[in-house]
């Protein structure tokens, strides 16, 4: 399986940024990192820091993910410098892949792809975040190498009952 990055149209890039801004906050939610009030100003606020000129934002990546032999636009893929972090580090925002494409290799390709474009950037280190709840993802990454460096944990707790009003009941 092969796979290239391909620079996206202005077009492309506009819708991209609006579903992905919408399923980035609901996954914020859904790992309780964020309410659904403020969600989406946050992971908006997020993207304009990374990518404050969109498609043109200097070291920042956005590109098509383009089945090599048949040409077809199978997902995206966002890499880039990462601000406050080391030097030598290529940071992985997204890899995305259609959802009639998944199972079919294309991730562990555009993996592949993106250590060759790291080398090619001078990078020796990828590092990438994937929130907890993505099982899919987790596998995909610890299949090409990828070791988890920092683990946050939360546990959700149910109300408690106080003494008094539980001892009126019965």
């Amino acid at each position: 399986m092969n796979v290239d990055f391909v620079e996206m149209t202005q077009g492309e890039y506009n819708s991209w940024y609006q579903v992905t801004v919408k399923d980035r906050a609901a996954d914020l939610v859904r790992a309780g990192n964020a309410d659904e009030e403020h969600a989406l100003e946050s992971i908006s606020k997020q993207f304009d820091e990374v990518l404050p000129k969109g498609l043109y934002t200097p070291e920042q990546y956005v590109r098509s993910i383009v089945d090599a032999s048949s040409g077809q636009k199978v997902g995206v893929i966002w890499y880039g410098v990462a601000p406050r972090r080391p030097p030598n580090l290529l940071f992985l925002s997204e890899l995305w892949v259609k959802e009639e494409f998944r199972g079919m290799g294309y991730g562990t390709a555009s993996l592949a792809l993106l250590e060759e474009k790291a080398r090619q950037l001078g990078k020796s280190r990828i590092a990438l975040h994937v929130f907890g709840h993505n099982m899919r993802a987790q596998k995909l990454y610890q299949s090409a190498g990828y070791v988890a460096t920092n683990i946050s944990m939360a546990k959700n707790l149910q109300p408690q009952q106080d003494d008094q009003s539980s001892k009126r009941r019965r």
